[in-house]
């Protein structure tokens, strides 16, 4: 007889996200007690803000559609989600998806609808990916799914868990240059590859993270450090960035973490990534 699975003692996101840190939390979360506010340049799917249990957060991302539909459901979360469900009621299938792609790429949605639409789009596309080519179009074919999970109770936690945040869609130096003392800076930047590997090098609307993207995230890091906050950044193993890290302080965790982003059964596959941590050396 199959073991039941115990529920998870975690806020699930809404959206799929790939990369996202839910599976890590255990990891993270215990870094981000004892602070006042959370400050994150890439917020992604949510699952940190989402259960970091801090009063106050800025939530960054420079996906505008994402940080849209964040800030839609916080104003008026009744009508996006009747919204979202109607798209899922009655657009399952090849055909819909890809008419819906189309006009969401031609910008002929309201704020409101664009962000229902990024719901659809996000449960309907394939892995969940969220990608947007050069010219700023969502470019994934359609999952193939017989019956897309809507998420109603992940959107209701996720309303429940808006009170004090605060969202935004700036380069992440601007958000980082507002940390200090008391606050705490989850980084979880597009990821450096391992050698002969393509990595999480983009950002969700197409352009690319370099390694010289890597350290002025840091050099932004360590000024954030000086004005009192702690950072958390994450990253993969690749020697290149343990060594960034290292050489301005940082201490250097290994969590073994799965990859999977394969459309076949059985290819996950297991990595070790880093979490560096420069801790506040300043009382608040």
């Amino acid at each position: 007889m199959a073991r039941k699975k115990e529920p998870s003692p975690y806020t699930k996101p809404f959206l799929k996200w790939a990369g996202g840190k839910f599976l890590q939390l255990p990891d993270i979360l215990p870094l981000l007690e004892g602070h006042q506010r959370l400050i994150e340049p890439f917020a992604g799917g949510g699952s940190i803000f989402l259960n970091a249990g801090l009063k106050t957060a800025l939530i960054n991302d420079n996906c505008s559609d994402l940080i849209n539909t964040y800030q839609q459901l916080k104003e008026n979360a009744h009508d996006i989600i009747t919204r979202a469900f109607r798209l899922f009621q009655l657009y399952n299938g090849q055909k819909p998806y890809l008419r819906i792609r189309q006009k969401f790429n031609e910008g002929r949605y309201t704020p409101a609808e664009r962000a229902a639409v990024f719901i659809y789009l996000n449960r309907h596309c394939f892995n969940g990916l969220m990608r947007f080519n050069g010219k700023g179009e969502f470019n994934v074919g359609f999952g193939k799914y017989e019956a897309p999970y809507f998420p109603l109770a992940e959107l209701e936690n996720f309303l429940g868990c808006c009170e004090g945040i605060t969202f935004s869609c700036e380069d992440y130096s601007t958000v980082i240059e507002q940390a200090g003392a008391g606050d705490v800076v989850f980084c979880d930047p597009p990821y450096e590859p391992m050698p002969d590997k393509e990595g999480f090098t983009q950002y969700s609307n197409g352009t690319i993270f370099k390694m010289a993207d890597q350290e002025r995230l840091v050099k932004c890091a360590l000024e954030a450090h000086q004005r009192g906050a702690t950072i958390i950044i994450t990253n993969s193993g690749a020697e290149s960035i343990r060594e960034l890290y290292r050489a301005n302080g940082f201490d250097i965790r290994e969590v073994l973490v799965k990859r999977s982003m394969s459309s076949k059964a059985g290819t996950k596959t297991r990595a070790k990534d880093v979490i560096a941590v420069l801790e506040s050396l300043i009382p608040f």
